[in-house]
């Protein structure tokens, strides 16, 4: 038999999740990450062009203020980009302001072991 707190317990869980408790941005932007975050999340790739890097962080209305250096799988990405246009556009929130540092390299979005990753190369300068 299944203890009466459990079933207690189970079922408020799931209504939170059926009236949409955490996805909802804070007064920062952020919300509860609605993806997984582990090693063998959806960032598969066989090929560096099923990968991309970006600003969007899962979990973040505002973002990387400093440019993208988020890796992604490009359907991953997707799915993401729409999940933040639904919660983040009506909401209410103000995002930091934030100085970058300068930077000498760019991040570029490689498939590195089969996983999607972001990778630092120098920026190469045009010949004058």
């Amino acid at each position: 038999m299944i203890p009466r707190t459990f079933i207690t317990l189970a079922a408020a869980g799931l209504m939170s999740l059926a009236c949409g408790f955490g996805t909802h941005p804070d007064e920062g932007g952020r919300y509860t990450p609605q993806f997984p975050q582990t090693p063998l999340s959806n960032q598969i790739c066989e090929e560096d062009r099923e990968c991309t890097v970006t600003s969007h962080i899962d979990g973040n209305c505002c973002g990387d203020a400093c440019g993208a250096s988020q890796p992604f799988n490009l359907s991953y990405f997707d799915t993401l980009t729409k999940h933040q246009r639904d919660i983040c556009s009506d909401a209410t929130f103000t995002c930091p302001d934030v100085t970058c540092p300068e930077k000498t390299t760019k991040t570029v979005a490689r498939c590195v072991n089969k996983r999607c990753a972001a990778v630092e190369e120098p920026v190469v300068s045009a010949p004058e």
